[in-house]
């Protein structure tokens, strides 16, 4: 197995092992993350909202390549 500690590391180390394919996009989720835990800007809100949408099939993405990976007994 790989160490990773922290998300960035964690994003970057799935796609190394391409569990997922598109690194830069959950590193952008990543980002508007950070900003709307520290943003009460409405306008950094509402842009973040408009892009979280894109989220939920790269997350079905995930759980498709999570269950493929053998487990070990």
């Amino acid at each position: 197995g790989k160490d990773a500690f922290g998300p960035t590391a964690s994003i970057k180390t799935t796609a190394e092992l391409e569990i997922i394919d598109q690194p830069q996009e959950w590193l952008d989720f990543l980002k508007d993350r950070n900003i709307t835990t520290h943003t009460y800007r409405e306008y950094d809100a509402a842009a973040i909202y408009q892009r979280v949408k894109d989220f939920p099939p790269l997350v079905d993405a995930l759980i498709i390549s999570a269950e493929r990976i053998p487990t070990s007994a």
